[in-house]
């Protein structure tokens, strides 16, 4: 499998200019992340994610895993996310699965890609990645919701197919959080430019003023 080996912000752009899938994949030391290790392994597998995918693996007890939780709630090791172009996880695995499971899943991923790459191809640009690098880069810069933040108690209930459910629905809700926080902030930078355009219209009228004033008081002199 070819995985990426930089850090995250630099997948990130990666993928944003190569206009891949970004995976991650999240392990740990147990059997069933062995087990998914072996699985990108799988000759068929690791040539179809190669060719379109930037993949990172992550280790669960590292501060990059830290941080990417941040933003993709991991509520189950392993964990493997296909995340599109708009930020949004296209696909999200939870535990093991087998090369032909995983095969049938990138199929379907790669479609939903494909879409969004023609979305994206009629409008002035792709969408933000993840929103930005820095996003995932420094998680001292987010400000998560304590209430999107997963329940441990809740999560030792659930099943590993309703854990999935709950990290979609965690991600998507992160993510309507940053594109509304994000159309505010657009907000505020129009009526601050627009706020600055009068001001500088109203400077040059209160100097083409005074020029005039005093183009006039030369013409009395004379």
């Amino acid at each position: 499998m070819n995985w990426h080996r930089g850090t995250i912000p630099e997948a990130i752009s990666m993928a944003k200019a190569t206009r891949s899938i970004f995976m991650v994949f999240v392990c740990g030391e147990d059997d069933q992340s062995e087990k998914m290790k072996e699985t990108f392994e799988d000759a068929q597998v690791s040539r179809c994610l190669s060719q379109s995918c930037v993949s990172l693996k992550l280790d669960s007890k590292g501060e990059p895993a830290a941080q990417f939780s941040q933003i993709y709630p991991v509520v189950v090791i392993p964990s493997t996310y296909f995340i599109g172009l708009n930020g949004i996880p296209l696909e999200v695995i939870g535990g093991f699965v087998d090369a032909e499971c995983i095969l049938n899943k990138a199929k379907t991923v790669m479609e939903l890609h494909e879409k969004q790459r023609s979305q994206a191809s009629s409008l002035d640009g792709p969408s933000n990645l993840l929103a930005s690098n820095s996003t995932v880069a420094s998680s001292s810069s987010l400000l998560v919701d304590d209430s999107l933040k997963p329940n441990d108690e809740e999560s030792k209930e659930l099943t590993v197919e309703e854990k999935v459910a709950r990290a979609k629905e965690l991600a998507a809700m992160r993510r309507e959080t940053k594109a509304r926080e994000e159309e505010e902030d657009e907000k505020r930078r129009e009526i601050e430019r627009r706020q600055i355009a009068k001001d500088v219209q109203k400077q040059r009228s209160i100097q083409q003023e005074k020029e005039e004033i005093g183009r006039a008081s030369c013409r009395e002199r004379v």
